[in-house]
């Protein structure tokens, strides 16, 4: 998913949002991964609600 992201950014994006666009995905770039843990054993991450 990282990589989407870095292909997301580094596209050529049209029109007059396109500096806003890539500042919001250097953010999401930016943040630590959210991650949830089950009962102290099981790791939910946005990866397993992806899939």
């Amino acid at each position: 998913s990282e990589s989407f992201l870095e292909s997301v950014y580094f596209t050529d994006w049209q029109g007059e949002r396109r500096r806003r666009f890539r500042t919001s995905v250097m953010i999401m770039l930016s943040q630590k991964p959210l991650i949830f843990k089950a009962v102290h054993c099981v790791v939910i991450s946005n990866d397993v609600f992806v899939a």
